[in-house]
């Protein structure tokens, strides 16, 4: 039978060292509220497995979770009373946290937070658990003490996070393994385990986190690469890159070793490296000298750099034929399109948002062979595939890139994107086609062009290192940008960046004074994209026209962009002074 821990029927405060597994402990005060909810043990009826609970209907579902609720709320309390996030309580509680989501993910979450006089206002965490978590862990982000508000506020984030994924994790056992866990004590205790062996509670929340950024394309359409077939992969490629170097070795098969070179005047002397030593460094370095495919980086990046256009939820049905004003329709998203157009230059930008910054973008090199004479695009949804498989810097070592004939299609050729080092199938060859096509729409609905050639900036100044930084540290701070703007107001010599109460001076010695706004939610992810980028030194420069648009041009190794981002205007729309659809004949 369940036995109930001893509760302090009071309130104190004590300094409690928080311990997170896996991280830095800090020590701080932390008040220790009492519970509120009774504590009655767990019933002494049949032990429930969760492979029963397959089965029931809904109302038994909810008896089911109006049974554990006590205990759950019991554990998640006291867990929080420890103050030892590390701990086999606070472990348990996550535990009691997932059995009760399985059980029933629908009951009523939101006034079980207000029984335990918790704000549901206060709770920002957008995570499907949070409310769940707050009420099981007594959680209020809105304590009048503003550091215990701060704590639990994480605690809220982080934790629900742990329990939607040891849920996920529960929910792939086998079945006999299911079926040995049940809905109490014991149960709770065989789910600890599980959480323990994917890491502990930090580990399973940032690996959720992780998983919760990705897009659908990614979470479904993402090859799962073999780290052992990688690093085998990249350490050859490296040894045949470094081996072609050499002048006069014609044979792949030569041996590679590691020797360390000590320089005493003008001499240089060779000495061998220690095998422990020659083993790890020599496989880091043959790696990193492992080439990418130019082309596979160049389109990659294109699509990093692209991720700057939000693909956002539009007024227009899915269907055709579907009523725009029932709550049931599908809206179609201003789906993104990387657009090849026939001057050689490309586009990033929007279908169906007028409102859209357009990204501008000059190759280094053709990454086609022949270059189409009309406007063509990436076909939409073999382009979310490819980007979710190579917008990540790390994994285009792994890729390969040809172009191949665009078959009983009107398109324009087909780009095949293959790997050797998948997980599946056992070979490790996958391969991954997109198709290049011209832009076709019965309802003309094409996807955003700029004027670049037009754009007459009132000013324009560089952006260094430092000023970067500076920006990067302003925009991050911009959790929510809604509908708001961020000014920019030039003075001569600086220009202040000023979002609500929040500004930042960087050095623009320009002759002209004056004022641009511009959206937050578009500068903010321009500016953050940027800064993940290999950028040209001395690069980057800002540019506005008051009243049209401001441009950031920035350059890589592969590519010279450009983004637009349209002003904002004295009656708070956007100026399309020069945006206007691409126009295909």
């Amino acid at each position: 039978m369940s036995t109930s821990l001893d509760t302090n029927p009071t309130s104190e405060t004590t300094n409690a060292a928080i311990a997170t597994d896996g991280m830095v402990s800090i020590t701080e005060q932390v008040k220790v509220e009492p519970s509120n909810i009774a504590s009655p043990a767990v019933s002494d009826a049949k032990a429930i497995t969760l492979v029963d609970a397959d089965g029931m209907l809904e109302v038994e579902k909810r008896n089911l979770s109006e049974r554990i609720a006590p205990r759950r709320l019991e554990v998640g309390a006291d867990a929080t009373r420890s103050a030892l996030r590390g701990d086999k309580l606070m472990l348990l509680g996550v535990s009691w946290l997932a059995l009760a989501w399985i059980a029933f993910p629908g009951w009523e979450w939101a006034e079980e937070v207000k029984r335990r006089d918790i704000n549901t206002g206060a709770i920002k965490s957008k995570h499907k658990l949070a409310f769940a978590t707050a009420a099981t862990f007594n959680l209020d982000p809105s304590h009048s003490d503003p550091e215990i508000a701060k704590q639990h506020g994480q605690l809220v984030d982080r934790l629900s996070l742990a329990g939607e994924g040891l849920v996920a994790l529960i929910e792939k056992l086998p079945l006999e393994e299911r079926n040995a866990i049940t809905f109490d004590d014991e149960g709770a205790e065989k789910v600890v385990p599980y959480l323990k062996k994917a890491g502990g509670i930090n580990a399973v929340a940032a690996a959720t986190r992780a998983d919760n950024n990705k897009t659908p394309a990614e979470r479904n359409h993402q090859i799962a690469l073999d780290p052992a077939k990688a690093n085998e992969y990249l350490a050859e490629a490296g040894k045949l890159a470094l081996l072609a170097q050499a002048k006069g070795i014609g044979d792949n098969d030569a041996t590679v070793t590691l020797a360390l070179a000590i320089n005493v005047g003008d001499e240089t002397i060779h000495v061998e490296a220690d095998a422990g030593l020659a083993d790890t460094v020599l496989a880091q370095a043959l790696k990193a000298k492992a080439p990418v495919d130019p082309v596979v980086d160049t389109i990659g990046e294109i699509l990093q750099v692209g991720r700057v256009i939000e693909e956002v939820e539009t007024d227009k049905p899915k269907d055709h034929l579907a009523d725009p004003k029932a709550e049931d329709t599908e809206m179609r998203d201003a789906s993104r399109h990387v657009v090849f157009m026939p001057d050689g230059t490309m586009r990033v930008s929007a279908i169906l948002n007028p409102d859209s910054p357009v990204v501008l973008v000059q190759t280094s090199q053709p990454v086609l062979p022949k270059w189409p004479t009309m406007p063509c695009h990436l076909q939409a949804q073999s382009r979310r595939i490819i980007e979710a498989n190579i917008i990540n810097p790390d994994r285009r070592k792994l890729f390969k890139m040809r172009v191949v004939e665009p078959g009983k299609t009107l398109g324009h050729c087909r780009l095949v994107f293959a790997t050797e080092v998948a997980v599946e199938p056992r070979n490790g060859k996958v391969e991954l086609g997109v198709l290049v096509e011209p832009l076709r729409s019965k309802q003309e609905n094409y996807p955003l062009d700029v004027r670049h050639g037009d754009f007459a900036p009132d000013w324009e100044f560089p952006l260094d290192l430092s000023a970067r930084q500076i920006l990067m540290s302003f925009v991050s701070a911009i959790k929510t940008p809604g509908d708001r703007a961020v000014s920019i107001n030039m003075n001569g010599s600086e220009a202040e960046f000023v979002f609500g109460k929040t500004s930042q001076t960087v050095d623009a010695a320009t002759p002209t004074k004056g004022k641009v706004s511009v959206m937050a939610r578009h500068l903010r992810p321009a500016l953050m994209t940027i800064a993940t980028l290999p950028l040209v030194k001395d690069s980057m420069t800002f540019a506005a026209d008051r009243d049209g648009a401001v441009r950031i041009a920035f350059g890589t190794a592969r590519a010279n962009y450009a983004v637009f981002l349209p002003a904002v205007m004295a009656n708070k729309s956007l100026s399309n002074r020069y945006f206007t659809p691409i126009k295909v004949k």
